[in-house]
């Protein structure tokens, strides 16, 4: 089995974005900045979507495992966890401090989403890759969130990273 390292988030020093497929239907409906038309128009290469979306829709921090690692183990510090996995991904594994708001059941709890959350306290926002927890982030700053944090990696890299005693899917 492959190694897993840290640095396959890593490029060139700068931690890489994910692309989430599922922002791209709303990507291509926006308009551009600075024009009239939706970006449909143009043919995108991956590497260009990537800019874009990283451009209009990523406006949170990442931050590694082993920097969520150090939250977790001071508990002085004002922080509040989200892991967006579903109830079966977390009888696998679950990390101790995060509330559970699967994204599957997002009609469920998202118009009580203020009385879950302090939009003004850190948010750190969890799943199995980093992708789904990305989408979460983008949709908590749409919402006034100021301080979202997305892990990149996820539960699979802290398992592996950070505390191999994890079980992994």
């Amino acid at each position: 089995m492959e190694t897993f390292k840290e640095s396959h988030w890593l490029k060139g020093g700068k931690r890489l974005k994910p692309l989430v497929s599922s922002f791209i239907p709303a990507l291509l409906a926006k308009p551009a900045v600075g024009t009239e038309t939706g970006l449909s128009d143009f043919p995108l290469s991956s590497g260009k979507l990537a800019l874009l979306l990283s451009d209009r829709f990523m406006n949170f921090t990442e931050i590694t495992v082993t920097e969520l690692a150090t939250k977790l183990a001071d508990d002085r510090q004002q922080c509040q966890f989200v892991d967006v996995r579903e109830p079966q991904e977390l009888a696998v594994v679950a990390l101790p401090r995060f509330i559970n708001l699967p994204l599957s059941e997002h009609g469920d709890w998202s118009p009580d989403i203020y009385t879950r959350l302090d939009k003004d306290t850190e948010t750190v926002v969890l799943c199995h890759h980093g992708m789904r927890s990305a989408q979460m982030c983008q949709w908590l700053i749409e919402r006034g969130f100021s301080q979202v944090s997305n892990i990149i990696g996820g539960i699979d890299a802290y398992s592996t990273l950070v505390d191999s005693s994890l079980p992994r899917y």
